[in-house]
């Protein structure tokens, strides 16, 4: 059997017509110039996704459980259930919705912060400040740091996708010294402290506490993940609706009501986290491919989200789809489901709304053509360059903010 037609590692700037014929011809396959086995309809995901003890979540193999100092992506059960169950309350639907007031602060100091002749990159100006301003609150990350921070989750993110840079390597050093001198402030401060490295510092996890190996990891993936993915689906999302008119129109036409169904089919059409991977733990078969043990599987989420078995007219781009039963994968499934994903949904919510109802008449600016992020696991243009007719409207323009409804 040949090889897949589509390469991850190549990050085209639309992959799914190559993904569709893989769905056809063969969802599960091995390709030789990658060594992984490439995981594309959304039965075979979910399969996987839902069989930890068979794929293992960690670089691993049956002899070499990944129960070290861990963030806990990267931990199979019971490990991660206890530090999934430790990291789960901060993201409860009660903690996101009070942190709705301040991202509606954020969002609209960052729109009133855009330069004056209306032209702005959406990716630098609104999709990266807003979620990292977010995450590094809850986290405890002092203010005047925090402009470090685009340069180490950057680093952090190519080096997961094997796409590193010079010194990245030193930067993601720079990131983990940072954390545990945080975590060593923690530990010796007197007073109480209600921020998320605090938790994690204080907290037992049936009678045992994080060490700060552990801490730092999971500080280090929290800033990645509730950062970049948001980033990322934001600028995937407004390009959509840029290069779709018509949905557009239909957006506008009644935002409040329109935007929640909007974000959910862009996170469907092109969510952010378009792969990850898993390790085999023993011999196994997924849709009729014999998969040996030790072999490293590409999960494929976004192709998964256009599998045409669940979602009628996959890669159509519709913002009235009705999802019904049928769920997308940009949030993954399973154990793994993403822990921050209601925070990441109000956050494109109170973006979404914003941007389009206090920014007349915004678009791309003609002619540009955004360059895609490279890398097999995450999908997101590097810039977007938008226009708008100034002035910026004022905040009331808005109205209120639809409420998360997933």
């Amino acid at each position: 059997m040949e090889g897949p037609h589509y390469k991850p590692f190549e990050s085209p700037a639309n992959p799914y017509p190559l993904i569709a014929r893989d769905l056809a011809e063969y969802p599960v396959v091995f390709d030789p110039s990658t060594g992984h086995y490439q995981v594309s309809s959304h039965r075979a995901i979910t399969e996987v996704l839902l069989h930890p003890e068979i794929y293992s979540s960690g670089v691993v193999t049956a002899g070499e459980r990944n129960e070290g100092p861990s963030a806990v992506v990267m931990l199979d059960p019971p490990a991660h259930g206890r530090q999934r169950r430790l990291l789960s309350a901060a993201f409860s639907r009660r903690r996101v919705q009070a942190l709705k007031p301040r991202i509606e602060d954020v969002v609209h100091g960052l729109i009133e912060g855009l330069p004056a002749n209306g032209r702005f990159d959406l990716t630098s100006s609104i999709g990266y400040p807003l979620p990292i301003t977010i995450i590094a609150e809850m986290l405890g990350i002092p203010v005047e740091d925090r402009e470090h921070f685009r340069r180490w989750t950057l680093a952090i993110e190519r080096l997961a996708q094997a796409v590193p840079q010079e010194d990245d390597l030193k930067l993601a050093g720079e990131l983990r010294a940072y954390l545990l001198d945080q975590i060593h402030i923690r530990r010796v401060a007197s007073g109480p402290s209600d921020d998320l490295i605090a938790a994690m510092v204080q907290a037992e996890v049936e009678g045992e506490r994080l060490s700060d190996d552990e801490i730092a990891n999971n500080a280090s993936f929290l800033l990645v993940a509730g950062n970049s993915t948001t980033t990322d689906a934001l600028g995937n999302l407004v390009f959509l609706l840029e290069t779709h008119p018509g949905e557009k129109v239909k957006l506008l036409e009644d935002l409040p009501a329109r935007a929640p169904n909007a974000i959910e089919e862009g996170l469907r059409y092109d969510g952010p986290v378009h792969a990850l991977f898993r390790t085999a733990l023993m011999d196994t078969q997924l849709e009729g491919v014999e998969i040996p043990e030790g072999s490293r599987l590409m999960v494929i989420y976004g192709a998964a989200s256009h599998d045409p078995d669940v979602f009628d007219e996959p890669d159509r781009f519709r913002i009235d789809r009705d999802f019904g039963r049928s769920s997308h994968l940009a949030f993954g499934w399973g154990i793994h489901l993403c822990l921050g994903m209601k925070l990441a949904r109000l956050e494109l919510l109170c973006a979404l709304q914003a941007l389009y109802a206090r920014l007349p008449n915004l678009r791309l600016i003609d002619g540009f053509t955004p360059v895609q992020g490279r890398g097999p696991i995450l999908r997101g243009w590097e810039k977007l360059d938008m226009q708008f007719e100034p002035p910026i409207l004022p905040r009331d323009a808005l109205g209120s903010v639809a409420e998360i409804e997933h």
